[in-house]
């Protein structure tokens, strides 16, 4: 379509001024308008619309519109006006599936079916009064909310709550601090050779209890190099951690814009027909990396406290698999309750204006409603009405946690098993992706189109539900981080190879093209999806079948190379970057990144007034903006939140398991589970 075409089309959202009726003597309501375009085949911009709007892979439906109407300048408008109000024919007229889903999911959030009826007729005829004149085309209409400036809302139940749990939080960490300043302070008096306070010991259990929110404790165990033998030796792992995250991030900030106004909508659009953006169509699937890092660093741990042998009883096993399985699940879940706190009661108060409840408030609905998904680790499965859409990595992440843990009991205790164990589970990562495809005829992998999340949740999106989510369509990753640390720690081979590249270490002219090489097969990799973007047909397709077969198993496994490399210490520059403190730092940020960085993206989008206009530059800095600010909250929340009850938790099962450890071995045991949560 050429561009004097597009711009005769529509615009996607036109807003009134909300500063004006704010502004006036009397202040005006604001509501928030969906539309859809009545089909009229005589009219050519309806024809444009409908052919520029079936090309679903790169454009947005430009005949779903939404508006943002002041009743003041409603009637304003319609003052001289001879219109006759007619009904809103949101129920009388047959409207397409799609408009309508998106009408239930707007009534679910908002709890009501349509508002005062002559609020509904009376903007309804504002609508389509100037939307006639301009275009001889009529609109079907529905209010998604209003905004009242003369309403107050009470605060909730749940509000008292979260200040009140926000209070508790403050003062813990207040009365440890000083607790533990008291202690320091009379150590040093008695013993002033012993130092800074993290030389200290913490013996006793009153002791352990009452420092665990200690705020400088914290900050110093946040900034603490790794010790020990193996910890310090994966120092580098924290930066894989925050590279995945960065993409993250990356990718979630382009999701939210395409669920923002638009002054040029188009901008996404033809990004989209740029080879290049099949990097981030094709990057979900970096988030192997995290699977492949877990399992590693899940088998490392349990190979060396070795909880299973071949005469461990039956009930020993459960017991162990309780002790692990619990004691991640409750360091998990402080901080994911928290957030699920944040979203159903605080997030609603971060921001005002004529988007902001359209960006907040199906978060606030489903967080109140459904946190239950969130809480039992089951979300993945049921992404509908859910909240915390990110967080389906953590349910994902959970579940295969727990069949991994059972796998490597078993395998411990029936040493004999192992093989033909992991060959079913390699083989089960590359069939259940791949049938379930052909038969559903999916994508090869979860793809950004523009109506993808358009309206905050999740359109047509089969392929996330079936084959992306699920953690039987994960396997592999895992797979490959237990395989990884075999060969780390019982390969002689490994060993071998490892010693005798030991002497090209500091050799450029090896190292720099083997990373050239390792960058190249990673993003050969991602631009391997243009072979399959946009194929799936109603038919299936054996191509794509295989290609998501294989595609993120070959992920997983590159994935597990550069892991093995860089435990060899391969890799040169790269592995001198990879090792650098910042990145220990940002790493161990990394959990509370991932949970924080949508609120934050709501937060940063929803407080605008006006359609924003995209452009490279600021798309770019909203990036890096969400990135310093998710590092920011971060920051905070792992000193005052998940360190001090991970404390609190580490103390609990010690003493239920009487896990009696030697300082040391414990302090490096718990520089690993940071990397396992």
């Amino acid at each position: 379509m050429s561009v004097t075409s597009y711009v005769k089309l529509p615009p996607l959202y036109n807003f009134h001024t909300y500063e004006d009726g704010l502004s006036s003597p009397s202040p005006s309501t604001y509501c928030m308008v969906f539309a859809n375009i009545k089909p009229d085949n005589r009219s050519e911009v309806w024809q444009s619309i409908e052919n520029f709007s079936e090309d679903t892979h790169h454009r947005f439906r430009h005949d779903y519109l939404v508006f943002g109407l002041s009743v003041a300048k409603c009637k304003e408008l319609l003052l001289n006006t001879t219109t006759k109000i007619l009904p809103n024919e949101v129920i009388k007229t047959k409207v397409p599936s799609t408009y309508q889903e998106v009408i239930d999911y707007y009534t679910r959030i908002y709890g009501y079916n349509v508002y005062d009826q002559n609020l509904n007729n009376f903007l309804d005829t504002c609508v389509n009064h100037e939307f006639q004149r301009n275009y001889n085309l009529t609109l079907t209409t529905f209010v998604e909310y209003c905004n009242d400036p003369k309403k107050i809302e009470p605060k909730a139940n749940i509000e008292i709550v979260a200040f009140a749990l926000l209070a508790l939080l403050i003062v813990l960490n207040a009365l440890s601090s000083a607790y533990d300043y008291n202690l320091k302070y009379y150590n040093d008096l008695e013993n002033p050779q012993r130092g800074h306070r993290d030389t200290e010991k913490c013996d006793s259990l009153e002791t352990q209890i009452l420092t665990s929110f200690s705020v400088g404790r914290n900050f110093n165990k946040l900034l603490a190099k790794s010790t020990g033998g193996d910890a310090s030796e994966l120092d580098f792992t924290y930066f894989f951690r925050f590279f995945t995250i960065f993409f993250v991030i990356w990718g979630h900030t382009l999701m939210v814009i395409t669920a923002f106004p638009l002054e040029n909508p188009v901008f996404i659009e033809n990004h989209l027909y740029r080879p290049e953006t099949i990097i981030f169509q094709n990057g979900s699937t970096l988030i192997q990396i995290f699977f492949v890092l877990t399992a590693f660093l899940l088998k490392l741990k349990f190979d060396k406290l070795k909880p299973i042998t071949t005469i461990t009883t039956y009930t020993e096993c459960f017991l162990v698999y309780l002790k692990v399985f619990f004691q991640r699940y409750f360091r998990i879940l402080p901080s994911l309750a928290l957030l699920l706190l944040f979203n159903s009661s605080l997030l609603k108060n971060f921001g005002d204006g004529p988007f902001w409840r359209h960006m907040v408030e199906g978060e606030r609905t489903f967080c109140t409603k459904y946190w239950w998904k969130n809480v039992f680790m089951i979300n993945n499965f049921m992404m509908e009405d859910s909240c915390a859409h990110q967080t389906w990595y953590l349910a994902t992440d959970s579940q295969l946690f727990e069949l991994y843990v059972i796998v490597l009991i078993i395998t411990s205790k029936y040493p004999f098993t192992k093989k033909s164990i992991y060959a079913l589970l390699g083989s089960l990562a590359f069939i259940v992706p791949g049938v379930l495809t052909y038969i559903y005829r999916l994508d090869a992998s979860t793809y950004l189109r523009p109506e993808y999340y358009r309206y905050l949740y999740f359109q047509n999106a089969d392929t996330l539900q079936i084959t992306y989510n699920p953690f039987y369509c994960n396997l592999g990753g895992y797979l490959v981080g237990i395989i990884c640390a075999e060969i780390y720690t019982k390969s002689v081979r490994y060993r071998d190879l490892t010693t005798s590249l030991a002497k090209y270490r500091t050799v450029q002219k090896i190292q720099i093209p083997f990373i050239i090489s390792v960058l190249s097969v990673g993003f050969g990799l991602l631009f391997t999806g243009l072979f399959v973007v946009n194929r799936n047909s109603k038919d299936g397709s054996i191509w794509v079948a295989l290609y998501a077969a294989c595609y993120r198993n070959i992920w997983a496994i590159f994935s597990g190379f550069v892991l093995m490399s860089m435990l060899s210490k391969f890799g040169g520059l790269a592995y001198d970057i990879s090792n650098c403190g910042i990145f220990r730092l940002l790493g161990r940020l990394t959990f509370q990144m991932y949970l924080w960085h949508v609120p934050i993206l709501r937060i940063l989008f929803g407080s605008h007034r006006h359609p924003i206009y995209l452009n490279q530059f600021y798309v770019f800095c909203q990036i890096i903006l969400a990135i310093i600010l998710s590092i920011s909250f971060a920051f905070v929340l792992t000193i005052f939140v998940e360190y001090p009850i991970g404390n609190v938790i580490n103390i609990f099962f010690k003493r239920a398991f009487n896990v009696n450890k030697l300082h040391a071995e414990n302090k490096q045991f718990n520089e690993m589970n940071r990397y396992t949560t």
